[in-house]
């Protein structure tokens, strides 16, 4: 069997973070290789991918909205390697579907990594609905949030595959949780609100100084977050790490993750700080896999709610045991080798039918 892995970047993300986690479990098993529709952009991803051991191609798309020649590489590149399936991921849908205007020889995977509505919109979602429709698209949900978004917009049933994590890397403190210290791990972009996350924050340094947050990172909108923590007066407080590949290092460290996301998929920092028994604080909009008051803590996205609930958590850290065991225990539910074992079972299912 042969797979085309098609992804538009390696910028740092929880989406090309699973691309690469999957193809370093299933490479064994089957042929696999890995079109990147935009340029090397030198993150640590970037760096990985080298070390995968298959062939790998670069398709230099510029930053349009859609970039012909990209296009036109990537259709000469399949065409010569004829793959059985295409696998697809975010925007690479777009170039994927210009294939298949001219080439309908192979099965379609898509993996659906956020809400369908944001992962196609505007006028992509004109052209692949059709594909949805008609289950040319084998469409696959990471949670059971994406997967009622994908029925909603497309009235299909996508296949419904959660995102999984290297469980032995991360193992569940007993002790020695630092409750001063609150993690945030996602990219600096819009949709992670950091902004509201520091301003509840300088509220939490305003009556603790010793309250310290680690914010790793990186992306567009990481200068005015820094300018923002400055105004603030909390510098000292806010510690600012670029995308490492040693984030079960800072989560040892660290007592309390937060996730103030507008909107996610399947976070994979969240299920790393759940499987490190960390407390989690995710927004409402983050509806999986946070039980309220049961294996974390949810809030609503209004002033001082999460100033509020950190003090309480802060205050009360020590009677939190038997919810951080609760976070540990469900993030074993999220092995990356059972999702790549029904990775594998999808693509020899629809392979064959």
């Amino acid at each position: 069997m042969k797979v085309a892995m098609v992804i538009t970047s390696l910028e740092v993300g929880g989406a090309e973070k699973m691309v690469l986690d999957l193809i370093r479990r299933i490479r064994d098993q089957i042929e696999v290789r890995l079109f990147i529709i935009k340029k090397n952009y030198h993150t640590i991803y970037d760096d990985e991918v080298k070390k995968l051991n298959i062939h790998y191609y670069y398709l230099q798309a510029s930053n349009r909205i859609f970039c012909i020649f990209a296009a036109l590489r990537l259709r000469k590149l399949l065409h010569e390697y004829r793959p059985d399936i295409i696998h697809s991921h975010l925007k690479a849908a777009d170039y994927v579907y210009f294939y298949y205007l001219g080439s309908k020889n192979f099965k379609w995977v898509h993996t659906v990594h956020t809400m369908a509505s944001i992962d196609t919109k505007f006028i992509r979602r004109l052209y692949l609905k059709r594909p949805y429709q008609k289950e040319i698209i084998k469409a696959v949900a990471v949670s059971k949030t994406v997967s009622d978004s994908i029925y909603m917009l497309y009235r299909v049933q996508p296949f419904l595959i959660p995102n999984g994590i290297d469980l032995n890397r991360y193992t569940s403190k007993k002790s020695g949780a630092d409750n001063l210290k609150i993690i945030h791990i996602g990219r600096f972009v819009p949709v992670k609100n950091h902004s509201y996350l520091v301003k509840e924050f300088s509220k939490l340094v305003a009556v603790n100084r010793k309250v310290k947050l680690i914010l790793i990172g990186d992306g567009p909108t990481k200068r005015r977050i820094v300018r923002l923590v400055k105004k603030a007066g909390i510098a000292r407080n806010v510690r600012f790490i670029s995308f490492t590949n040693e984030v079960d290092k800072y989560l040892r460290e660290a007592g309390i993750f937060v996730l103030p996301s507008l909107y996610e998929g399947l976070p994979l920092s969240l299920l790393e700080a759940m499987a490190s028994g960390l407390v989690v604080v995710v927004s409402r909009a983050v509806p999986e896999p946070v039980e309220d008051e049961v294996n974390g803590f949810m809030f609503d996205l209004e002033e001082n709610a999460l100033f509020y609930l950190l003090q309480d958590i802060i205050d009360n850290y020590d009677k939190l045991g038997n919810l951080r065991e609760n976070a540990h225990l469900r993030a074993q539910e999220y092995a990356i080798d059972t999702m790549a074992k029904q990775y594998l079972a999808l693509y020899e299912r629809i392979l064959h039918d």
